[in-house]
């Protein structure tokens, strides 16, 4: 009699599911991808294994290579989708497990075990040459006709940054790239970073140049007129006093402008 409540509740929690995120059930011969997929409202002209990014402005087929903003591949027959009320005017798109994705052949042919990437071909991926973010690694192998062929294959999605190479240039590669997506995202707080960086250098700089002349003046000065050689060193320490006050003015900037 006790377990009747809890078959109950877990009976209408199970309605309660399925009420907000239907699933959409299609045959084992239908199925074109083995994994979840969520829908997303993506712009402009979708097809089945067009790659997905993430712009400020919506989503939209990737048309860059390595885009780091990938969500996924549109598949039309998914073997499980998700979907809200709010997402009626969306398409299926998967972001992890296996599922059949546009390529070319600019970086040539394709061949299982490679490794995947974006292209600039809109919603188009090609094998993956070089330290960058890929979407995931060639199940099967793709031969082409012509620069223009494109074929569908399947790949296992890992959406993530690949490095390929020395791990110097790599590691420099990853720094861009990271750098990319932060102006991408964050163009705010990038700017400021700049203008901070610029602020610093500037103080520095201009603070290095007054202690220069002031050091050659004063060793030129001491030079011809040994007996003022007080007066020179008094003005020589009151430069460098000068010079650490516009440093730390300008470090002081930095970090209110960094504050905002």
């Amino acid at each position: 009699m006790k377990k009747l409540p809890k078959l109950l509740i877990c009976s209408l929690l199970s309605l309660v599911i399925l009420t907000i995120f239907p699933l959409q059930h299609v045959s084992a011969a239908d199925i074109s991808s083995i994994g979840i997929a969520t829908y997303l409202p993506v712009n402009g002209k979708i097809e089945d294994g067009d790659i997905i990014s993430s712009t400020a402005k919506g989503y939209f087929v990737s048309q860059r290579a390595y885009d780091p903003q990938i969500v996924g591949v549109v598949t039309s027959k998914p073997a499980i989708a998700l979907k809200t009320n709010s997402q009626q005017k969306g398409v299926p798109v998967v972001n992890v497990g296996t599922v059949f994705v546009k390529v070319n052949n600019i970086n040539g042919s394709i061949k299982k075990g490679d490794f995947v990437a974006a292209s600039e071909q809109s919603g188009v991926g090609m094998k993956a040459t070089k330290s960058g973010y890929i979407i995931g690694e060639a199940l099967q192998d793709a031969t082409f006709s012509g620069p223009k062929d494109i074929k569908k294959i399947a790949v296992t999605l890992n959406l993530h940054f690949l490095q390929l190479g020395s791990p110097v240039n790599s590691s420099l590669l990853q720094i861009f790239a990271l750098s990319q997506l932060a102006t991408y995202e964050e163009p705010l707080n990038v700017f400021k970073y700049v203008i901070s960086a610029l602020i610093l250098i500037a103080s520095f700089g201009f603070g290095f140049i007054i202690f220069s002349r002031t050091i050659t003046t004063g060793l030129e000065a001491l030079g011809r007129n040994p007996l003022a050689g007080r007066m020179i060193q008094l003005s020589i320490l009151f430069n460098v006093v000068l010079v650490i006050i516009i440093i730390m003015t300008g470090i002081g900037i930095v970090w209110l402008f960094l504050r905002l």
